[in-house]
């Protein structure tokens, strides 16, 4: 999982051509969800992101989405997640511009 995350942050043609990325049932931790954080934090064209039953770490991403995909993104699957800040994931609904509820 780490050499995906790395693999998009050094490739920066990514950021303008990847609308879709499956990341579900690999396994996250700190390492991998600030990895993916340091992706996302960037302006990108990403329209679907699936990272369901990935234990992935949300308050560590959360305002990378903020800062990254927020125009574009309108698929997120964060299902079969556990969160320990729910307060982050409302925040980011609250301001999403192109999710779909």
């Amino acid at each position: 999982m780490d050499l995906i995350c790395s693999a998009l942050r050094k490739n920066s043609h990514f950021l303008v051509t990847l609308n879709s990325l499956d990341l579900s049932y690999n396994k996250f931790d700190v390492e991998t969800s600030n990895a993916l954080a340091s992706w996302i934090s960037a302006p990108n064209s990403l329209k679907t992101l699936n990272v369901s039953n990935t234990n992935i770490l949300f308050d560590r991403i959360a305002d990378a989405f903020k800062r990254g995909c927020m125009t574009n993104l309108s698929y997120l699957d964060l299902s079969k997640n556990k969160f320990v800040n729910i307060d982050k994931l409302g925040e980011f609904i609250q301001v999403s511009q192109s999710l779909q509820v």
